[in-house]
């Protein structure tokens, strides 16, 4: 090649580089087509799906422990007795007497048509005896929830251990 260099995406002088040609055929091919005639294609009619009605959950033997000072253990079992888990969940948990509140969000492919939900709660204060869950649902988070569940309540189990500092 006499002093020509050359690499992947040109070629020698004289030559039209092969990639440039390639893009140039595929662009003429968009432009073009394919010699179809598009008049022909079957039309694409979008509708928009109701929303389906509100689930329905029936919730059973919470429990709660406590697994250190601040943190409670929560378990719930729970049925779903109308429809099914296909939208937005929050399972809203509160314990009366004390500041201490707890949501989970959930999205419907998390779900089952019946279970037992598990969370881990990170309290502000370890004043809690009791509790109490729900359930609500929403079609989109941004609508807002709805409560679709009954409310069970139970004691917390287990009392929080308040660590000891450690003597030098």
């Amino acid at each position: 090649m006499s002093g020509l260099a050359m690499d992947m995406n040109h070629a020698a002088i004289g030559q039209l580089p092969t990639r440039w040609l390639s893009w140039v055929a595929i662009g003429f091919f968009m432009i073009v087509g394919c010699g179809q005639d598009l008049s022909e294609a079957p039309a694409i009619q979008a509708t928009l799906a109701e929303p389906a009605e509100p689930s329905e959950i029936e919730l059973s033997d919470p429990k709660a422990i406590f697994e250190a000072p601040d943190v409670v253990r929560l378990e719930v079992a729970y049925r779903f007795t109308k429809g099914g888990p296909r939208n937005f969940y929050c399972a809203e948990v509160e314990f009366p007497g004390t500041e201490n509140v707890g949501v989970k969000y959930m999205e419907g492919w998390e779900l089952k048509d019946s279970g037992v939900l598990k969370t881990g709660l990170v309290l502000k204060s370890a004043d809690v005896k009791e509790f109490e869950v729900r359930i609500t649902e929403a079609l989109l988070p941004q609508d807002g929830y709805k409560p679709i569940s009954n409310g069970v309540k139970g004691q917390v189990q287990g009392v929080p251990e308040v660590a000891t500092p450690a003597t030098p």
